[in-house]
């Protein structure tokens, strides 16, 4: 009975100190170890197994003075949960077996080290045969746990000092069942530990994850936010940039076209040679000053419009007007042209094409006209051809609407430059620019006239046998006569009466004879020669030759050099039936000159025209909105300034009887 208490004393020391050392390497390794790399933790691990086998042997049960009871075997059994390297099972094996010879060399002890040795060893061919049989972990613990102890019982029968008989049939039974039990229970609180220890080392690694990421978010943040600001910087350097581009090209726009109005003014008028003072060859010379400067000013229209388009400053001016017109000026200004060369020159319009079109028939005739200029310049020999056609639903316009083709027999374009044809500025060679001139504007303009207009341009061409460009355009940018059966819904009658508008200010518009000079009937303004205009402009070249031109025309010409001046005329008694006010005028502008115009007793209707070197829309609109009645763009032609004049006039008349 003594022994019996004895040894379940000495048993729960044993477990005691096993959980007490457990629980202390546990702390340990929360708070210390695991910073530690791998290699320390099994080190450490190594050493605490020896001291676990020491402590146990220390507090074992003892049967003899050599004999004794202990646990010592469980970290030889545990040590698989932590250690990565086997050899490491073997070296706490060999220093608990060491720990056993400490408390003294004798028969029993050199047994007891040589059976942990033994215990290690197998340990080692348990995991070498689970790995080659590929065991699940749970499998291979049980049968380290099971081996193990019956191997201890077996090793001790063999090899112990104590009657085999004796230590197989009263004491193994009872020491086989608590170490069995014992071993279980431990493996399963470290398993769970490990477990535990696994889940918190994952949830570390999540942290540090989202802490990393949480650092990079940051850091995309601040950099999304630095590049919103370089964003919003460069933005505003490039609304700086377009300011300072639309600024400049205005300038340069009234800085070129005041001296180009001059030019083509007095060339023009040479040109008419109304009094016949100029011989043929004279007239020449006028005629191809005129023709230069009219290039020129061409030129300077495509730099603007290019440069409108890029800044999204275009806008469309949609109005009702004749395909019939169209025709007849594309035959007046290039049947010269094709007569010149011998080509063939043809322009017809289908008979199910609309009389009327509702577009922008100011680019809708740019487009047409630099389609049949490139033709006409490109062919030596052979036709250019020009033709509107209707395109059927489903064919190359899905709601159908309208073809304007122009054909040519010239030079043709390779077809891995057809693409690049429409850039701005390019050329399908650099020998064409110089054998025909041209700058590249022309078709990038035109194409994208289109795209405004709600079409598109097609191109066929081969090299050396000539070129199809089609300009299509829908049917919702069209409005066709009321008279075609053919024409699709939706046609308005306020498009026909402007139209019928249209069409009657174009009949009793002043004709002219050949040459541009005025008919035998009448003046050439539609007025009586005794109107009187006052012209208003601060440059003498200008003011010069609108004056020579105009009195040409029957005019009466009073001039002033500034907004004041021009006031100071008009609030005495002088007899003034028109205004033509430039706008960019030193000191007093021509807007602010016409606001006061408009506010002066008995001026309130004096019909006043703008003169602007400027070329944007807008420019056009400030005029208005300041009192205008209408606006010319300088260079301005002398007949349509004429027209102009007799419409307002007429206008103002009426104003004054109702």
């Amino acid at each position: 009975m003594n022994d019996i208490s004895a040894f379940l004393r000495t048993f729960f020391i044993n477990v005691s100190t096993m959980l007490t050392l457990l629980y202390l390497a546990s702390l340990l390794y929360k708070y210390v170890v695991y910073k530690w790399s791998p290699a320390w933790k099994e080190t450490l691990f190594i050493v605490l197994a020896i001291v676990c086998g020491w402590t146990t042997i220390r507090f074992a049960f003892h049967f003899s003075d050599t004999v004794m009871f202990d646990m010592r075997f469980l970290a030889v059994i545990v040590a698989p949960l932590f250690v990565r390297n086997r050899l490491s099972i073997l070296v706490i094996g060999l220093g608990i077996g060491l720990a056993r010879l400490s408390f003294g060399l004798n028969q029993a002890a050199l047994v007891g080290c040589l059976n942990v040795v033994a215990m290690s060893s197998l340990v080692l061919f348990i995991l070498w045969l689970s790995r080659r049989r590929r065991w699940p972990e749970l499998r291979k613990m049980v049968t380290i746990i099971i081996s193990v102890n019956m191997g201890n019982v077996l090793f001790i029968a063999l090899f112990g000092i104590i009657p085999r008989r004796h230590y197989l049939v009263d004491i193994a039974p009872g020491t086989f069942l608590i170490s069995l039990f014992l071993s279980f229970a431990f493996m399963f609180i470290l398993r769970e530990f490990m477990s535990e220890d696994k889940r918190s080392h994952k949830l570390k690694i999540y942290t540090a994850r989202l802490e990393k990421q949480y650092r990079i978010s940051e850091e995309k943040g601040r950099s999304l936010e630095q590049a919103k600001q370089e964003l919003e910087t460069m933005y505003a350097q490039v609304q700086a940039a377009s300011r300072y581009k639309s600024e400049f090209l205005a300038n340069m726009s009234h800085e070129l076209r005041t001296p180009l109005n001059s030019v083509l003014v007095l060339a023009q008028l040479l040109e008419e040679n109304i009094d016949d003072r100029l011989s043929e060859e004279e007239v020449g010379y006028a005629r191809i000053i005129h023709h230069s400067g009219k290039e020129l000013l061409g030129l300077i229209n495509d730099v603007l419009d290019l440069s409108k388009i890029e800044a999204g400053r275009l806008e469309l001016d949609r109005s009702v007007f004749s395909v019939r017109e169209l025709l007849g000026q594309m035959d007046e200004l290039f049947r010269p042209i094709a007569a010149r060369k011998r080509l063939s020159f043809t322009l017809r319009s289908e008979p199910d094409v609309p009389d009327f079109l509702h577009t922008d028939e100011q680019r809708l005739r740019q487009i047409v006209s630099n389609l049949l200029s490139n033709a006409l310049k490109f062919t030596q020999e052979g036709h250019v051809r020009f033709a509107v056609s209707r395109v059927h639903e489903g064919g190359l316009l899905a709601e159908g609407g309208l073809a304007f083709e122009v054909e040519d027999t010239g030079i043709g374009i390779a077809a891995n430059k057809q693409e690049a044809i429409f850039d701005a500025f390019f050329q399908a060679d650099g020998s064409i620019s110089r054998a025909y001139g041209g700058t590249g504007l022309g078709l990038s303009i035109a194409k994208q006239f289109a795209v405004l207009l709600g079409g598109d341009i097609r191109l066929e061409s081969e090299l050396g046998r000539g070129s199809r460009f089609t300009l299509l355009l829908p049917w919702p940018a069209l409005v066709t006569s009321a008279a075609d059966t053919l024409a699709p819904p939706g046609r308005d009658s306020a498009a026909m009466e402007q139209a019928a508008s249209l069409e009657e200010s174009r009949l009793q518009a002043p004709k002219l004879q050949e040459g541009g000079r005025p008919a035998a009937s009448g003046t050439s303004s539609g007025v009586p020669a005794a109107h009187h205009l006052l012209l208003v402009d601060d440059d003498e070249h200008n003011v010069y030759s609108l004056r020579v031109a105009l009195a040409a025309k029957g005019f009466g010409v009073v001039t002033a050099s500034s907004g004041g001046e021009a006031l100071g005329l008009l609030s005495g008694n002088a007899t003034i039936d028109l205004v033509l006010m430039d706008i960019m005028m030193p000191g007093m502008s021509g807007l602010e000159a016409i606001s006061r115009i408009r506010a002066m007793p008995g001026r309130k209707e004096l019909p006043i025209i703008a003169l602007t070197a400027k070329a944007f829309a807008e420019d056009g609109d400030e005029c208005l909105q300041a009192g205008a009645d209408g606006y010319m763009s300088k260079p301005v032609n002398v007949n349509e300034l004429v027209r102009e004049i007799g419409v307002r006039i007429r206008e103002g008349r009426a104003k004054g009887k109702a």
